[in-house]
């Protein structure tokens, strides 16, 4: 991409770095509902994995749980790429994750900024979120098609850009490091960073990736509410296991893993609800001399 006017306009093809398994082929449209729908229709009609779907502007952005996703033009960076996996079903959950840990990689190295990690999809910059992930899988007859993975990434909004009730929760980089990001360059370099990440991935497996998530998230080992189904548990966030899946430690010393679901609040250290606060927790919270070690049948 020449310059930041060419990230809209009309439907174009365009070549980035050579080698690079994603982003060989790049779709840019001015607007479309959602990158994730478009990048699903081509996948359902053919197109090949690396493929990528670019847009300035989405009307109908969309995150987890059909949760809307403010895509205002020319600011942020929203895109879809196709995968065709040929790794087992059970690793598709590391794939938010890798994404998210490879979308911080290239902030970092763009901007000096040093991203964290939420589980399971959300890139944070001090404590705010700046970017989110959204995967989307279809089966044929019980055998996996394809992989959409959608990238939604506030590049350089300023507060007022936001929607009043995000304005506390969403930051952008140009909040934080105080400058204006080329889109473009960042576009290529988080590209180049998940293309080699994936590649990674698919030749050796799911260690990796799972030790590069766990780096960046500074939630593990702290009390957490969790809510899942839209029922609310309080335990320690204790690890991640192989599949990228939230290993939470119940009261009693169960382990719970969780698939699907989102971490509410976290409890700072020395606060209620964290386990080195003392005999006055809420009675929905544990110290940590409670929690015992057995693992649920």
């Amino acid at each position: 991409m020449k310059d930041d006017s060419t990230l809209a306009g009309q439907e174009s093809l365009t070549p980035v770095k050579p080698g690079n398994r994603l982003g060989s082929t790049i779709l840019s449209f001015e607007t479309v509902t959602s990158t994730n729908t478009v990048a699903k229709d081509l996948a359902r009609a053919g197109a090949e994995e690396g493929t990528v779907v670019l847009a300035d502007r989405q009307t109908q952005g969309k995150g987890r749980q059909a949760r809307s996703w403010s895509s205002p033009p020319k600011r942020g960076l929203w895109f879809s790429y196709v995968l065709r996996p040929q790794f087992p079903v059970q690793w598709l959950g590391l794939i938010p994750l890798l994404t998210a840990s490879s979308v911080a990689s290239a902030i970092e190295d763009s901007t000096g900024l040093m991203p964290n990690l939420k589980w399971p999809n959300d890139v944070l910059v001090r404590g705010k979120k700046v970017c989110g992930i959204l995967a989307e899988s279809e089966f044929r007859a019980q055998t996996l098609s394809f992989l959409v993975v959608g990238v939604g990434l506030n590049v350089n909004q300023i507060a007022g850009d936001f929607p009043q009730e995000l304005r506390q929760r969403a930051t952008s980089l140009r909040i934080e490091a105080g400058s204006v990001t080329r889109r473009e360059i960042l576009l290529d370099s988080i590209m180049a960073q998940i293309d080699k990440d994936y590649r990674r991935f698919a030749a050796s497996g799911i260690e990796e990736t799972s030790a590069n998530w766990t780096r960046r998230c500074p939630d593990i080992g702290k009390m957490c509410e969790i809510l899942e189904d839209g029922k609310s548990t309080h335990g320690l966030f204790e690890s991640l296991d192989k599949f990228g899946r939230l290993i939470l430690r119940l009261a009693d010393g169960t382990l719970k893993t969780i698939a699907s679901a989102d971490v509410n609040r976290v409890f700072p250290m020395g606060s209620p609800g964290n386990p080195t606060h003392g005999p006055d927790l809420p009675k929905e919270s544990y110290p940590l001399q409670q929690f015992k070690t057995k693992t649920a049948s």
